[in-house]
């Protein structure tokens, strides 16, 4: 039985400490809160087809490129 009340007075503490630490989900906190990341324009490699940031990507005379290397072979 005294392992019973021990048992029962744990789990209250530690369900005490849960409950504390926990931050209440509120619909205001939600609506205000700003996306994680925004969206990122993805396109293709001329050459491999790999899509990838448009912004990372290589200019070529023939299109965009993932790396300096696909845009030599592609324009030769």
């Amino acid at each position: 039985m005294k392992y019973l009340l021990l048992l029962l007075i744990v789990l209250a503490v530690l369900w005490r400490i849960r409950s504390k630490l926990r931050v209440p989900d509120s619909p205001q906190t939600q609506e205000q809160a700003e996306p994680v990341s925004k969206t990122v324009e993805m396109h293709a490699c001329t050459h491999c087809g790999l899509h990838m940031p448009f912004s990372d990507m290589v200019a070529g005379t023939r299109g965009r490129y993932c790396t300096d290397g696909h845009r030599s072979l592609a324009e030769h």
